[in-house]
Formats: structure tokens, sequence, C-alpha cells
């Protein structure tokens, strides 16, 4: 894909402002992400190993070498997604990066999960017309999301916070909290073990099951 065009189409996108989202520009590279998509997951699924040179092609950034992404992954136009340190990423995700999705260090996503930067706009001939708007997701550091959670544009989750099966997230999440429902709210701060830390401290690593 032609480096130029990648570049003209996020400064499209990522100003906020709504765009006609059938512009052919958009729609090509729109297409070379719904191939690498299909390449990456058709391989995964023969060989049960994952194509990180395709995804580093594919992402706007992927921070080092352990990073996970399970089949079937689908995105918008890719190059709007950036990776933390240790990222999991399972089953069925959706990032429909139209404006900038950011992950932080340790995310791990359930399952189903999808990401939707993206909106039409209000006004019905706008919509008539193929108009959309697209707003960024930021997630901070150690973010767990549970399975068939759903999470809109304009949002920002805080550090080390828990989000439930099946939430709606539409607005901001505070660090060190646990929230779930529809729209997703604070359930309650986070519960802390010493014995972790302690393992951490030592070891590096945590042993399941102990």
């Amino acid at each position: 894909m032609d480096e130029q065009l990648i570049s003209k189409v996020l400064a499209r996108v990522n100003t906020g402002h709504p765009y006609d989202d059938m512009n052919p520009t958009l729609t090509a590279v729109r297409n070379w992400a719904l191939e690498c998509c299909r390449r990456y997951n058709w391989a995964y699924k023969q060989s049960g190993k994952a194509d990180q040179g395709l995804l580093r092609q594919l992402f706007a950034q992927t921070s080092g070498d352990n990073f996970t992404v399970l089949p079937d992954v689908h995105v918008e136009f890719g190059r709007n997604i950036y990776l933390g340190r240790n990222f999991f990423a399972n089953y069925d995700g959706f990032f429909m990066d139209c404006a900038p999705i950011k992950f932080g260090d340790d995310v791990k996503i359930g399952p189903k999960c999808g990401f939707y930067t993206s909106d039409h706009v209000e006004d019905p001939v706008g919509r008539r017309l193929g108009y959309v708007k697209a707003r960024p997701i930021t997630v901070g550091d150690n973010v767990w999301f549970g399975a068939a959670v759903t999470v809109v544009g304009g949002v920002t989750i805080g550090d080390n916070s828990i989000i439930g099966a099946g939430s709606i997230v539409v607005n901001d999440i505070p660090a060190n909290v646990i929230a779930a429902g529809n729209p997703a709210r604070v359930i309650r701060p986070l519960h802390h073990d010493d014995r972790y830390q302690n393992r951490a401290d030592s070891a590096g690593t945590y042993h399941y099951g102990d």
C-alpha cells in the first residue's frame, strides 16, 4: 500500500470533523486493511502461528515482540492502532480505527470485544450521504476487558481497571476500578492482594493454582 495514500486518509479522518466515508481514497486503504486481516486470519488458522510481520505492517505501533492477536481480527484502516508491550487480544476482535485507538502496556482483551471510534453524523441528510466523524479511544496500562465488551469513541480508560463482560463503555472510566453494565459504571475499587505483589517482586511471574 502507498504510504502517502495512508497518510492522506489519516489526515482526513483524524480531524474529528465529518468526512465522506465512501471517498475512494478511504475505500482503497480500507480494502488494503481488509486483505491484510484476511491473510493474517487464514494463515493463523492454517498454521496456529501469528504472522507478526504482517501485524507490524498493518498497525501503527507494536511495542516489543510479545504481543498476541488471535483470529479473526478485523480493523478499519489498521494504521490508527497503537499497541503497548505485552498486548493480548482474544478471538474475534474488531477495531474500527477511524480515529486513533491507543493501548497501554499489559492490556488484555477478551473474545468478541469491539472498539468503535466512528459514528454517523446526526443530520439525516448527512447520514444518507455517508458522512461520519470519529473520536479516539485511549486505554491505559494493565487494563482487562471481559468478553463481548463494546467501547465507543471519545472514551479514556485508566490504568489497571477491569471492564466486565458484556459492558458498553460510553464514558471515561477512572484507574483502579471495576466497571460494568450498559452504560458501564464504576462498581467498586479494585481489591489488592499482597501475595501477588510479593511474587512479582521475587520472581517477576505469577504461578496460578499454587
